[in-house]
C-alpha cells in the first residue's frame, strides 16, 4: 500500500524512537507486530514509505497493527487511493501495463473468452481502484491472459495478481476476474499444467480448492500476490510461488459433475447446436470419414475443405501422403477460387514428420493458436497421428486415443475430422457400414460423427452413409464423380430410381396431395404401372398415403 513517507516516518520515528542508519533509513526497533527485537525498521523507496520486519512477519499485519496504532491512515479495500486522483492504477500499483491499455486515466483490460479466444467484453480499473465490467458480460468463461503459452499456466484472481505473476516467473496466466468466477474459469482451460495463484483469504482458498487443481498462497493472512510484490518484488513472489503447491481436492465427492433432477434438466435451456455444415457437421466435434483405398476419401476432405472456406470458415487440411504438387493440383480442380481460409501441411513435402500421439494435439493446439479463427482441422490419414506402439486391438487403449482426440475438439472449440480406412469387404453396402471401419471397435464408438464412402460398382460415383450423436437419424447420400470431383450429396432412395419413377417423383413436388390417377393421365401412364410404381416408392419411404386416403405426398 502506498504512504507518503514525508507525510508519515516522523511519526513512526517518533513513536519507537528509531535511529537513522541510512539517508533513507531507520531503525532498529521491537516489531509492532510480532514483538521481536531489533527487527523492525522503515524505509524511503521514491518518496513512499516501506516497513519491513527482519523476521519476515506478515505486511498486511503489520500494516494493520500500525493502523491500530494511529501511525498509518485506516484503508478500506480498494479505497487506498485518492479517489480524486488521475494517476493511472498500474501507475500507483508500480507495475507495467501487460495484457491492458490506457483510455485516459483508466486502465482497460481486453477480456476473451478462454475457449475461443474471442473478445466479449472489457474489465475498467478507476485510477481509484473501482473495478467495472462491460455491462451484460458473461463472466464464466471469460478472463485474459498476460504472456505467450509455456509449459505451467498460473491462474489469478485480479489482473494485477497476474501481472506481478507474469513478471516474476516469465511464465503466461490467466486472469479469472474474481473468486467466484475462478473454478469456472478453469475447468474451461484445456492446459496441461495449471496452478493457482491464490488470494490467502477464505474465499480466495475456497475457489482455488474447488478447482482441484494445485494452488499456492502467500504466507501472509489476507495478501494477494501484489502484496507480496509490494514487499519484496519480484524475487520475493518468484521464491514464495516455488514453495511446493498444496493439492486440495474438493471434499465433495460429487464436485465437477453435471448432476441434476428430471425436472432440473427439463427446465434448462442450452445454446443452439452449432453446424459448419448443416446436418452433417456440428462444432466442435470429431468426426470420422471411412472409405477403401482408391474410393476417394481425400477428393470429398479437399472438397469439404473448399466448401467450408467459401462459407467464411478458416480450415487446416493436413494432407500427411500428398506432395504440395499434388495438393496443388487436387485443389485446382476442386475449388472455383483459391481461398487464404484454407491452410495446407503437405506432409511428404515436409522437412520433418508429423509429431504423434500427444505430442500431435499440442501441434493442433498450436495451429488454434496460429489462426485464432481456425474452424476445423483435417487430418488425412488419421494414422500419421495415432500413437505409434498402440496394439490397435486394444479397445480400452484405442478408446482412451480416440477420445482424447475428441476431448480436444472440444477443449478448442472445433471440428477435428480425421480421414481413415475399412476393412477389405465384399461390397455389399447395405450390410453394415459401421463394422467396416478398420481396427478396433472403440474407433466407432467413440467418435461422434462418422462419414462412410463406398463406391458404386462400375462407376466412379460413392454411396455416402453418415451418422452420428447429434446426427440422429442414419442418412445415405449418393455423390457423383465429377471433373471437379464429387457432386453434391442427394438422397440415395432418389439416385437409385429409374426414370418413370423418378418422373412420379417431380409430379407429385409439383403437384403435392394428388390422386394417383391425376398421375396416370399427365405421364400418360396405366393406372396399374403408376399403382405399382407408387407402392414402390411408398416401400422405400419417399411418398406416403395421406390420412389413409389415395392420396400421395413427397415425404420431408
Amino acid at each position: 500500500m502506498d504512504h507518503s513517507f514525508d507525510q508519515y516516518a516522523t511519526g513512526i520515528i517518533q513513536h519507537f524512537g528509531m535511529k537513522r542508519k541510512t539517508p533513507k533509513e531507520y531503525g532498529d526497533v521491537p516489531c509492532p507486530n510480532c514483538k521481536g527485537e531489533d527487527r523492525f525498521w522503515i524505509s524511503d523507496h521514491n518518496g513512499q514509505l516501506k516497513h519491513h520486519c527482519r523476521k519476515d512477519c506478515a505486511f498486511i499485519d503489520r500494516d494493520n497493527k500500525l493502523q491500530d496504532m494511529g501511525l498509518l491512515p485506516k484503508w478500506e479495500p480498494d479505497s487506498q487511493f485518492n479517489p480524486t486522483s488521475t494517476t493511472p492504477y498500474n501507475v500507483r500499483r508500480n507495475i507495467p501495463l501487460k495484457g491492458a491499455k490506457l483510455q485516459g486515466a483508466d486502465v482497460i483490460v481486453s477480456l476473451v473468452d478462454v475457449r475461443t479466444m474471442k473478445e466479449v467484453g472489457k474489465q475498467t480499473i478507476k485510477p481509484d481502484g473501482q473495478k467495472l465490467f462491460t455491462k451484460g458480460l458473461k463472466k464464466e468463461g471469460a478472463g485474459a491472459f498476460i504472456g505467450e503459452a509455456s509449459d505451467t499456466l498460473f491462474v489469478t484472481e485480479g489482473w494485477a495478481d497476474a501481472v506481478v505473476v507474469h513478471e516474476a516467473t516469465g511464465h503466461q496466466v490467466c486472469f479469472a476476474l474474481d473468486a467466484s468466477n475462478l473454478p469456472k474459469t478453469v475447468a474451461l482451460l484445456g492446459h496441461k499444467n495449471i496452478i493457482i495463484a491464490a488470494d490467502n483469504d477464505a474465499k480466495g482458498i475456497a475457489a482455488a480448492e474447488a478447482t482441484g487443481k494445485p494452488w499456492v498462497a502467500p504466507e501472509g493472512n489476507g495478501e494477494d500476490w501484489w502484496d507480496v510484490f509490494h514487499q519484496k518484488g519480484n524475487k520475493g513472489v518468484k521464491s514464495a510461488l516455488e514453495r511446493p503447491p498444496l493439492e486440495k481436492k474438493p471434499s465433495d465427492p460429487f464436485a465437477g459433475y453435471a448432476i441434476s433432477t428430471g425436472v432440473e434438466l427439463f427446465e434448462k435451456t442450452f445454446k443452439e447446436l452449432k453446424w459448419l455444415k448443416e446436418g452433417f457437421l456440428p462444432t466442435p466435434n470429431l468426426t470420422l470419414i471411412a472409405g477403401a483405398p482408391k474410393a476417394g476419401k481425400s477428393w470429398y476432405a479437399l472438397g469439404l475443405t473448399d466448401e467450408l472456406t467459401a462459407a467464411g470458415h478458416t480450415v487446416v487440411y493436413i494432407a500427411n501422403e500428398d506432395t504440395e504438387r499434388r495438393l496443388k493440383a487436387r485443389y485446382d480442380k476442386v475449388a472455383g477460387f483459391p481461398s487464404e481460409n484454407a491452410i495446407f501441411l503437405s506432409g511428404l513435402s515436409s522437412d520433418k514428420p508429423l509429431p504423434k500421439g500427444k505430442q500431435a494435439h499440442d501441434f493442433i493446439r498450436s495451429l488454434k493458436s496460429r489462426y485464432r479463427d481456425l474452424a476445423c482441422v483435417i487430418v488425412d490419414t488419421v494414422q500419421a497421428i495415432r500413437e505409434p506402439n498402440l496394439k490397435q486391438s486394444d479397445y480400452a487403449a484405442v478408446e482412451a486415443e480416440f477420445a482424447s482426440l475428441r476431448k480436444l475438439a472440444h477443449e478448442l472449440m472445433i471440428s477435428i475430422i480425421v480421414v481413415h480406412h475399412t476393412k477389405k469387404t465384399n461390397g455389399d453396402f447395405e450390410s453394415s457400414p459401421i463394422d467396416q471401419i478398420l481396427g478396433s471397435q472403440a474407433v466407432a464408438a467413440t467418435v461422434e460423427t462418422i462419414i462412410i464412402l463406398q463406391q458404386v460398382r462400375g462407376s466412379q460415383d460413392v454411396n455416402l452413409f453418415i451418422t452420428g450423436k447429434d446426427v440422429e437419424q442414419k442418412d445415405e447420400y449418393r455423390m457423383h464423380w465429377t471433373e471437379k470431383g464429387f457432386s453434391d450429396p442427394e438422397d440415395k432412395r432418389l439416385a437409385d430410381r429409374g426414370p418413370f419413377q423418378k418422373s412420379i417423383i417431380e409430379y407429385v413436388k409439383e403437384h403435392p396431395r394428388c390422386a394417383q390417377t391425376a398421375i396416370s393421365e399427365a405421364l400418360d401412364r396405366k393406372k396399374q404401372q403408376v399403382n405399382e410404381a407408387v407402392s414402390t416408392l411408398i416401400e422405400c419411404g419417399i411418398l406416403k398415403y395421406v390420412e389413409g386416403q389415395r392420396l400421395i405426398c413427397v415425404l420431408t
